[in-house]
């Protein structure tokens, strides 16, 4: 089953996500869309959990809240989650890191 809407790009970023019991764990993103992330952690969420997420931006000193996301899927340690609570100042700042991620994996092709 697919859910996702958007083209995801690799990143290497690291995330904190609240579980709903507010349970705080560690975890590393390794893709990301406007719509949504994939992020490998030694945590346990369920489908259809509600999180929310703070995603560390290398470039940036305040990180980007996502103050709602869904889980999509979940396998072996990784799961999908589908943006659904942010600020419009933290979907602009979202944008930018993906737009820096583009620009990134394009430099990095043409090497």
């Amino acid at each position: 089953m697919e859910f996702r809407n958007n083209g995801r790009v690799p990143v290497d970023y690291q995330v904190w996500y609240t579980t709903p019991d507010q349970t705080v764990e560690k975890g590393t993103m390794y893709d990301l869309s406007p719509g949504g992330c994939a992020v490998s952690t030694v945590g346990a969420v369920e489908p259809g959990a509600r999180l929310a997420l703070t995603i560390l931006d290398p470039d940036q000193p305040i990180p980007i809240t996502v103050e709602s996301a869904s889980v999509r899927w979940t396998v072996l340690g990784e799961f999908g989650v589908e943006f659904e609570g942010l600020t419009e100042h933290d979907r602009t700042r979202l944008s930018q890191l993906l737009t820096r991620a583009m620009r990134n994996l394009s430099d990095f092709g043409r090497r």
